[in-house]
C-alpha cells in the first residue's frame, strides 16, 4: 500500500536490517568507526551495546559490508548465542570454513589456532562477530576470553566483536568476568535518537529527491 501510494522503490517499514537505511548519527558513526578501527588495528575485543531497536544489528550489517570489500579480512558471524561452549566453537569453526563435525573442544581449538596462525602468516585479519551476545552464558563468555589468548608476541590472531543489549554490560561488569572486561579495548553504547536528531533526520528525508527520500526512515 505504502509503496504504491507514495511511488516508493522499497518498503519503508521493512524490519529487515538494510545498510541502505542506515542513519549516520554521531553516536552511530562513532560505534561503526570503533568496530572497524578495532578490526583494522587488531585491538582484540570490541563491545557495542544498546537497547532493542537502537540499530545494533544494522550497524553490524554495515560493518560486514565494509569487511566484504576488504580482501584481507575473513569473519565468522554467530547470531545464535544460546549455545554450549562446544556448540559455540563448532559454529564459529564451521563459519570460518573449517570441518567441525564430531570434534571435541580440544580438537576444535587446535583447528582454530592452526587456521589463525596460517592467516596471520599471510598478513590476513580474522574476525569473530557475535550478535545477541547478551544471551551468551558465562561459560561461553569465558571460552571467548580464552580464544583471545591466541596471539603472537606482537599481535592478536583473532579480533572479537561482541554486540548485544545492556544485559551484556551487566555481565561484563560482574566480578566473575573481570578478566574478560580487562581485555576489552573499545566499548560503545548506542542510544535512541534524540529529539533534535529525529527532527534533523526527518528534515533531510523531506529534502532528498525521488525514491531515496524515505531511505533513512527504514532505520526509524
Amino acid at each position: 500500500m505504502y509503496k504504491a501510494f507514495f511511488n516508493l522503490a522499497h518498503n519503508p517499514f521493512d524490519l529487515t536490517p538494510n545498510p541502505a537505511c542506515f542513519v549516520p548519527t554521531k553516536r552511530h558513526n562513532e560505534a561503526l568507526a570503533s568496530l572497524y578501527y578495532g578490526v583494522r588495528r587488531h585491538k582484540g575485543f570490541v563491545v557495542v551495546t544498546g537497547e532493542v531497536g537502537t540499530g545494533k544489528t544494522l550497524l553490524l550489517r554495515c560493518l560486514l559490508q565494509l569487511l566484504e570489500d576488504s580482501k584481507d579480512i575473513g569473519y565468522a558471524y554467530v547470531f545464535n548465542s544460546r549455545l554450549s561452549p562446544t556448540e559455540f566453537l563448532q559454529y564459529a569453526a564451521s563459519d570460518f570454513g573449517l570441518s567441525a563435525t564430531g570434534k571435541n573442544k580440544g580438537e576444535l581449538l587446535f583447528e582454530l589456532s592452526q587456521f589463525l596462525i596460517a592467516r596471520n602468516a599471510k598478513k590476513m585479519t580474522t574476525v569473530l562477530i557475535v550478535d545477541e551476545a547478551h544471551d551468551l552464558s558465562r561459560d561461553v563468555l569465558e571460552e571467548v576470553r580464552l580464544l583471545s589468548n591466541l596471539e603472537t608476541r606482537d599481535d592478536k590472531l583473532l579480533q572479537i566483536l561482541l554486540v548485544g543489549q545492556p544485559e551484556l554490560d551487566a555481565k561484563l561488569d560482574s566480578f566473575g568476568l573481570r578478566q574478560l572486561k580487562q581485555r576489552i579495548a573499545l566499548r560503545t553504547h548506542l542510544e535512541a535518537l534524540t529529539l533534535d536528531e529525529t527532527k534533523t533526520t526527518l528534515n533531510s528525508v523531506c529534502r532528498l529527491p525521488g525514491p531515496t527520500r524515505l531511505r533513512p526512515l527504514c532505520f526509524l
